[in-house]
């Protein structure tokens, strides 16, 4: 019933989504309000949402007296959101991979919301994770499976190269799932909601230490002992394992965030990446 529901409601659009811009549109007024309510918005906020699209949860944002920038690639559906004329809505028609975040918020830091396009997922997260001197936190609506590498624990089947960027950066959590039926039109993949505070870090991602993580997770598979045979000898990559009492055996997934910087300054002793 809800996904026919979903489907008749779809009718009322103008437009037909455009589906090489991940144009998914939430039409679940009560999983609207559940993004609202985690987000934890109040009236004063900055609030910055990407990818508008009808303005569904932009309208929900505007409802708690936040003011929110809108940044919408579509020039269609930002045309249609210019009608709205609301005081609290500033709205940019651009693409948010190529935004400068420093001049758009004029120094004061925002929270972002959004149901953002699945197709510049990772694009959008790396970018806004080292962010925290602009931005608070992020309530996303991406790929349930995205949510899950995100929120990882180690040596879990989703814990990757991500999930260490994600906890570096932030203190990532799950909220909640989303079923295809409460968009229009109804992606291929479920969704999830995931909310990441960011912190506050010294480490940024050109660093040594990120080098090795990402050579460590390019072949997830392999024990670290040989994977990271490109960068130490295998008597240092053993002597590094053994000292953090590890096995000569553990694999990149085995690691924490922790004991992986503990072991990049443990190689790096011995050898400069």
């Amino acid at each position: 019933m809800k996904t026919s529901h979903a489907r008749k409601r779809g009718k009322g659009f103008v437009r037909r989504p455009q589906r090489g811009l991940s144009q998914n549109f939430l039409i679940d007024q009560d999983v609207v309000k559940r993004i609202v309510d985690l987000s934890e918005v109040k009236k004063g906020d900055q609030v910055l949402e990407i990818g508008s699209g009808r303005g569904v949860l932009t309208r929900a944002l505007l409802e708690t007296g936040a003011c929110v920038i809108a940044v919408e690639k579509d020039p269609h559906l930002f045309m249609a959101l210019q009608k709205w004329k609301h005081p609290r809505l500033k709205l940019i028609c651009e693409d948010i991979l190529q935004v400068d975040l420093s001049s758009l918020l004029q120094g004061a830091r925002a929270k972002v919301v959004a149901n953002i396009p699945y197709h510049i997922t990772g694009l959008l997260i790396r970018k806004f994770l080292p962010m925290e001197k602009w931005i608070t936190d992020l309530t996303l609506m991406v790929q349930k499976e995205v949510a899950q590498r995100l929120s990882a624990e180690p040596k879990t089947g989703h814990y990757s190269f991500l999930t260490l960027l994600a906890s570096h950066y932030s203190d990532p959590k799950f909220l909640f799932t989303v079923e295809k039926a409460s968009f229009y039109p109804e992606p291929k993949v479920t969704s999830a909601l995931i909310q990441l505070k960011l912190k506050r870090v010294d480490q940024e991602e050109n660093s040594p230490f990120w080098k090795l993580a990402r050579i460590a997770f390019k072949k997830r598979r392999k024990m670290l002992s040989t994977s990271l045979r490109s960068l130490f000898s295998l008597s240092e990559i053993h002597s590094a394992l053994l000292g953090m009492g590890l096995s000569v055996k553990a694999r990149p997934q085995e690691l924490s965030l922790q004991e992986f910087q503990h072991l990049g300054a443990l190689l790096v002793q011995e050898k400069k990446v």
